[in-house]
């Protein structure tokens, strides 16, 4: 037999040629190259330039990829007699994507170059379409060895409620897709299934489940992410999103990861009880699901629990930040002993349900006490628990920490070194009024001083200041503990909060009577501080002469300075926030160190009202707060406003962040 005839004789039993006539196949011979290989060789190297296509005439080759996450080579497929290989680098001019070997036997192989490659695919277009039969085959065939499947997003019909299980951003950057949960494991598409570090990631979002990977294509996940996904999830409804559930056969795995390194001792004395419902709550499933709850948001830094109940089951969100997370959605089985574990905990009554109730409790975390406080009110649904979390370890305290303006940070420190007055703190809850009033005592704590304070709960413990509990169960308000203060020679009084028109008067009478008094005081601004005495009884006149300033803040969230991005502002936010045009500000974007929220830690924004002759003869008069709000203007107040629009200068926040947290006048 002539070569011609030998290689003819060879094409007609490879699937890309079985279709072509005798004289087509003649001359589809005339452009191969026969080449003989000894056991053992190494035919192609892994990244090496890919001109050359080769068909197997007689032997067995191995094709061999190293795995990066694994640091081995391993077997993507063996390929036999009338097989082909090396056609993807000819297809996509990549470097060759795999090393191929010669197995144990000599082998002879049809070589065929580029630009013959080219002008077989023109000529002939049954090749290209037999082409595509073989590498899917072969894709098929690798994932069957490895105990991989194969998916094509296309073809599948995914559920909202399983894709949102990893955030977009997860997806984006590891190219991975969850397609379905059965039986406690979610199937995981992935481009690379040896992507250890993907899978690890994953599971900082789905626990106590197994995941199963499957391969898909790289260009199947990017067109599926830019038409489908958008509407697939788009569809979600948020009844769907609170609804969704983990399972409960997982649960005690579930953060297991975040509680690996926390040791979560209850700071309790006693016997817990001998009821039912005690019992359960006591049990390891219950104990082990609160502490893990309790772990998970003390890890995160969270500033409060909560813990809903709904129709059919059971939310736990957590406050970072500022703003609420869903963490987990637990079955509705779990509510009652959930309910009950964390009454337990914190000396609440389980056997009332219909009445609000209100307990504290000590944890201690790595050697480290953590106070919660714990409130229950009754909804249509069950009991709903809140608890607020306060870490007396996590605070940094000190008035040039928390005020980055420093004109601001001179006018509080003139204010607080005033001998008598009053100075009020405004905002709405979890503003950080308190820790801005223990940084002001902080500075003016010394020997000298006798500071003393009244708090519903104590905060923070200061070394040298005189710290009291209320405990309204035995008659200890704030009025009964400020009326002794007086009788306890203080220079300065800081009262938690004032609640009430006695307590307001009798702060008023510390600060007439040569005290300085610190204290709160829920208003939407500083200029509307002075209606807020007005409308709890106090005199006018009694206000103008004691008040020394009131201090207004809020917190936004910092803007991550890992993946913040410069942009140029549009025109609308320019004239709405009374900015310069094409003025560059920050976005955030989202990347793991702030866990894809753009956003790590909070700042203070604040508006500092100083009392002066003019606003305190508009406040003696009872003028009305605009009155007060221009001339505090014209005495250079900076508002809220204004100092947000320092952060956004300095790129420490966001236009949006500004706009969610401050009412903002165009």
């Amino acid at each position: 037999m002539n070569t011609d005839a030998d290689k003819i004789s060879c094409l007609k039993s490879i699937e890309l040629f079985k279709d072509l006539k005798e004289d087509e196949l003649q001359k589809i011979a005339e452009t191969l190259t026969e080449k003989v290989y000894p056991p053992n060789t190494v035919i192609l190297r892994e990244g090496a330039t890919g001109d050359t296509m080769f068909f197997i005439k007689e032997g067995v080759v191995e094709v061999k990829r190293k795995e990066p996450y694994l640091g081995a080579n391993l077997t993507v497929t063996i390929l036999g007699k009338g097989e082909c290989f090396g056609e993807m680098a000819l297809l996509n001019e990549n470097p060759r994507s795999a090393t191929v070997l010669v197995a144990t036997q000599p082998t002879v192989l049809l070589c065929i170059y580029k630009q013959a490659f080219n002008d077989l695919l023109v000529k002939y277009p049954s090749i290209a379409i037999h082409l595509n039969r073989v590498l899917a085959g072969r894709i098929e065939e690798a994932n069957a060895q490895r105990g991989l499947d194969f998916v094509f997003i296309s073809r599948l019909k995914l559920d909202p409620n399983i894709l949102l299980l990893i955030p977009e951003q997860v997806v984006a950057s590891h190219k991975v897709l969850p397609i379905s949960y059965s039986h406690n494991t979610l199937r995981l598409a992935m481009v690379n299934p040896n992507n250890l570090l993907a899978i690890d990631e994953v599971r900082k979002f789905v626990k106590g489940v197994a995941i199963e990977p499957v391969v898909m294509a790289e260009e199947d996940l990017t067109r599926f992410m830019a038409n489908e996904y958008p509407t697939i999830v788009g569809k979600e409804s948020k009844e769907t999103l609170f609804t969704r559930q983990v399972p409960f056969g997982g649960i005690d795995s579930l953060k297991a990861d975040i509680l690996k390194d926390i040791d979560l001792q209850e700071d309790l004395e006693g016997d817990a009880g001998v009821t039912d419902l005690e019992q359960e709550a006591q049990a390891a499933p219950m104990i082990r699901l609160a502490n893990t709850i309790i772990g998970m948001a003390t890890k995160k830094e969270a500033s409060d629990i909560h813990i809903e109940p709904m129709e059919k089951a059971v939310r736990i969100r957590f406050r970072i930040d500022g703003l609420l997370r869903e963490e987990m959605i637990l079955p509705k089985k779990v509510q009652l002993p959930l309910m009950s574990r964390i009454k337990i905990m914190s000396r609440l009554d389980i056997t009332e349900r219909r009445l609000p109730q209100d307990g504290r409790t000590t944890l201690k975390v790595n050697d480290k006490s953590i106070d919660f406080r714990v409130s229950s009110i009754p909804t249509k649904c069950g009991e709903k628990i809140v608890t607020r979390i306060l870490d007396k370890t996590n605070t940094i305290l000190g008035l040039e920490k928390l005020i980055t303006d420093q004109d601001v940070l001179t006018l509080v420190r003139e204010m607080i070194r005033r001998p008598y007055g009053i100075i009020y703190v405004t905002g709405p809850t979890g503003s950080g009024k308190s820790t801005t009033l223990y940084s002001a005592l902080s500075e003016l704590n010394s020997p000298d001083v006798n500071i003393s304070t009244v708090e519903d709960p104590i905060e923070y413990d200061i070394a040298g200041i005189n710290q009291v509990q209320v405990n309204p169960d035995i008659g200890l308000d704030f009025a009964r503990v400020l009326r002794a203060f007086l009788r306890q020679d203080p220079d300065i009084i800081l009262v938690g909060e004032t609640r009430d028109t006695e307590t307001a008067k009798i702060a008023v009478e510390a600060a007439l009577t040569g005290h300085l008094v610190f204290t709160t005081l829920h208003a939407n601004d500083a200029p509307s501080a002075f209606m807020r005495l007005m409308e709890m009884g106090i005199e006018p006149f009694l206000i103008s002469t004691s008040v020394i300033g009131v201090i207004a803040q809020r917190l936004v969230r910092k803007i991550c300075p890992t993946c913040k991005e410069p942009f140029r502002a549009d025109s609308t936010t320019t004239h709405f926030l009374q900015l310069p045009d094409n003025i560059e500000l920050y976005r955030s974007v989202g990347c793991d160190t702030c866990g894809f929220t753009g956003y790590k830690g909070r700042i203070g924004v604040y508006e500092v009202l100083s009392v002066n002759d003019k606003i305190r003869h508009l406040v003696a008069e009872g003028s009305d707060t605009q009155v007060i709000w221009e001339e505090a203007i014209k005495n250079g107040m900076k508002t809220l406003r204004d100092y947000c629009i320092s952060l956004l200068q300095e790129g420490l926040t966001t236009v949006d962040e500004v706009l969610r947290t401050v009412a903002i006048q165009p």
